[in-house]
């Protein structure tokens, strides 16, 4: 996200602490995260630039929830298809962002009001719930997929074996 002279200094204060903030989520979510760790970076970071962003204008424009949820609904899908998290791994990796994010504010001495830590936080949790949301959507329609994938395969092999167990039936037997 460019700089936008006219956003918010919140919203300033969020883009110039962008990188900061990527880097210390990543970090700890590295360090935190078991499936994390063996992440390659582009898998890592997914859609987290453009969360990030989104709540960088939300500061400015509070009626960028919508994106905010979109973006939120295709970590969850993504993460359930490439990163072999669950979802209390997802839900850890968004309190870490939060972590990271309110702690490179801190160490920017730049103040949120209460407020505007009200709207992070809520646009937070809600990403938090699209997210997880998602994540069980996709997880539930890999199972079927998966389902209907073994019962394909084996039903040529057991109506093989239902036949040659009617053809080696004694004479008289039913």
């Amino acid at each position: 996200m460019a700089e936008n002279n006219n956003g918010s200094p919140a919203s300033q204060a969020m883009v110039a602490l962008r990188a900061n903030v990527i880097s210390a989520w990543s970090s700890a979510a590295r360090s935190s995260l078991n499936k994390a760790g063996r992440l390659p970076d582009p898998i890592l970071l997914n859609t987290l630039p453009a969360f990030y962003d989104s709540l960088a204008q939300l500061l400015t424009c509070p009626s960028g929830v919508s994106e905010v949820s979109v973006i939120a609904q295709e970590h969850g899908g993504e993460r359930a298809r490439l990163s072999g998290y669950d979802t209390t791994a997802l839900i850890e990796e968004f309190q870490l962002f939060r972590r990271a994010l309110f702690d490179q504010f801190h160490l920017a001495s730049f103040a949120l009001t209460h407020e505007q830590r009200q709207a992070i936080d809520s646009a937070i949790d809600s990403a938090i719930r699209e997210s997880v949301t998602a994540f069980a959507m996709v997880q539930s329609a890999l199972r079927e997929q998966f389902i209907a994938a073994i019962t394909h395969d084996i039903r040529t092999p057991l109506s093989n074996a239902s036949i040659a167990a009617q053809n080696h039936r004694k004479p008289g037997q039913q």
